[in-house]
């Protein structure tokens, strides 16, 4: 017995020199963030139409009418709401025949057609401020036409009818 109580009193012995273990460490952890939706940017909207006039001519009714239903179709989204407009350029152009001998005639012609098609937008309800212009006249050709493969004036200039528009290009973007 003797044996038996000197070994417990040297364990003890042995306990009371050894170093008491760190207190525990209780971890703290951060409450989990609450999800967030991703931001998705609003897709950029480009959007575009000519509307070609007749030979000559400067008003709404010498507009080719399946021209005039892509404007149309193109206010509709103006006003539909669907996509905010940042703004909206036209730009007119004029073929390059000019019998007047005037070299401003062309400018003038192209510049009239801008204004048609801008007042024809207002009186739609697009907002004005939206709206800007410039005229380049004859200088940018899209269709070349040469006289020699017609045999008459009218085949001409029906050959170079894309050149008489506006361009109509609406930027913004997709709500």
């Amino acid at each position: 017995m003797q044996i038996a109580e000197d070994l417990i009193g040297d364990a003890q012995k042995a306990a009371e020199a050894c170093v008491p273990p760190p207190a525990p460490v209780v971890a703290r952890v951060a409450p989990s963030p609450v999800p967030v939706a991703p931001v998705i940017a609003p897709a950029p909207v480009s959007a575009a139409a000519n509307v070609l006039f007749n030979f000559d001519k400067r008003d709404l009714a010498n507009v080719r009418p399946y021209t005039k239903d892509q404007l149309d179709n193109l206010i509709g989204q103006v006003k539909g709401g669907s996509i905010t407009v940042s703004g909206i350029k036209l730009i007119g152009h004029a073929d390059r025949l000019n019998s007047t001998g005037d070299a401003n005639y062309n400018t003038k012609l192209s510049q009239d057609r801008v204004e048609t098609i801008r007042a024809y937008m207002i009186s739609q309800g697009v907002p004005a401020n939206l709206i800007s212009t410039d005229f380049k006249a004859d200088t940018q050709q899209i269709e070349a036409c040469t006289k020699a493969k017609f045999r008459s004036n009218a085949e001409l200039q029906e050959c170079l009818l894309p050149n008489r528009r506006v361009e109509v290009v609406l930027s913004g973007v997709r709500k």
